[in-house]
This record gives C-alpha cells, structure tokens and sequence, in this order.
C-alpha cells in the first residue's frame, strides 16, 4: 500500500520517478542510490495519485480566485504585502508554449493491422512570473536603436540562427563537424554597455500544464493577483 511509505520515501520516489524516463528506471535508481526497495508498478501509482492531488489543488485555488469579486482580485495583494512594496521593483509576466513526447501503453509495441500513425508529441503551456530590481530614470537610456542591431553584419545571423533554431552547435561538436567560425564582437554604445547587466531577480515562479492556453492564463492571473501585481 503507498500509505505505509514515509513522506520523505514519497518524495524520493516522486524525484525519481518525475527525472526518470521510465518507472523501472526510476524503481533501479531508488534500488541503488537511495536503497529503497519499490517496484516499478508501486512508483507508477504514488506519482500518478500525487501529480492528481497537485493538479486538483492547483484548479481549486484558481477557481477560488476566480469566485473572488473583480476589486478583490485587483486589490493590491493579500493584506501582509507592505504597502511599498513594488518600490524599485517592476513586475514581469510572461508566456510561451512547447512540445514534449508523451508514452502510453502502446510505446514499443507493433503496428496494429490498419492502425493510424502513433503521435507522440504533445504541446505544453508555460508561465512565469517575475519580479525585477528597478530604478526611475529621468531620460531614456537607450533612446535609439542599438548599435548592434543596426549593424546588418553582427544582426542578420542573429535572425536567421533564430529562425533555424537553436542548438545547433551542440549537435555539431557531438557529429565531429567543424566548429563555427569565430563571431564578429558586438557594437555597443557607450550607453547601450551600461545596460548589458541584467537586473536582480528578486522572485520567479513558473506554472505549466499540457491544458489549454486559457488554463496557464488563469493560472498567471492567480499567482500574479496574489502577489500585488
């Protein structure tokens, strides 16, 4: 029975099973690293019983917030935010999805006689919510384009590599193929030099699902509406 395992032996199995590619995998490695003697069946049902009760938390609190009245929901934050809170900082959301490969019960078995293609890739949603250091300026510091930018020599392979995707010269130094040539270094402007260092992160939490669009927004909306933003 998974209730007789201690909560410290579920989050080993959950860690390894969520890191593994396969549940005997992961049920090999627990055998190994962590002496913990489970079957690969057992690791299947403690993290299928857990994602369920994560992903119905999950939908209870967003619906929670959603049953709140609209002032409520874009009142400022919960009552301990402090009141100065966002001085010097800025707030950043942002959204983006992506595909992943998803086995079923079918995964190395032989083509049924008249079966369709098998697909198995499945496309995920993702946000993140980010809290920034920030300053007031009284000018613009970078009023004009950068100068890397209007330098079509530095800039076009940029785009095109963008385009094509990226990853490329990892899967080139692994096939033996010739390295890249030594890029060109960047222009900058004095003012654009000053900028290049990212602001501090002060928060960054993330939320994804392989739900609708709608779903990952109302999550954002939930975590962003709890934290003032």
């Amino acid at each position: 029975m998974d209730c007789e395992q201690s909560p410290s032996v579920l989050e080993k199995i959950i860690e390894a099973s969520v890191e593994n590619r396969s549940y005997e995998r992961a049920a090999r490695e627990l055998s190994k690293l962590a002496e913990v003697e489970v079957s690969a069946k057992q690791c299947e049902r403690v993290t299928q019983r857990i994602g369920a009760e994560r992903v119905a938390e999950q939908q209870e609190q967003v619906d929670r917030y959603r049953r709140l009245p609209l002032l409520e929901q874009i009142g400022g934050g919960p009552p301990e935010v402090p009141k100065d809170f966002w001085k010097g900082r800025a707030a950043v959301v942002e959204l983006d999805g992506g595909r992943m490969q998803i086995r079923d019960e079918r995964w190395g078995t032989p083509y049924e006689p008249g079966e369709a293609r098998r697909h198995w890739w499945r496309e995920t949603k993702a946000g993140c919510l980010m809290t920034f250091a920030s300053h007031s300026l009284r000018e613009d510091p970078l009023p004009t384009l950068p100068a890397s930018l209007r330098d079509p020599l530095w800039a076009i392979p940029r785009f095109l590599e963008l385009k094509r995707g990226r990853g490329q010269s990892a899967e080139s130094a692994e096939t033996g193929q010739a390295a890249k040539p030594a890029e060109p270094p960047r222009p900058t402007d004095s003012k654009e030099s000053e900028l290049d260092d990212p602001p501090a992160v002060f928060l960054a939490l993330c939320a994804d699902c392989r739900l609708n669009a709608r779903t990952v927004v109302r999550l954002c909306r939930r975590g962003s509406g709890k934290r003032g933003l």
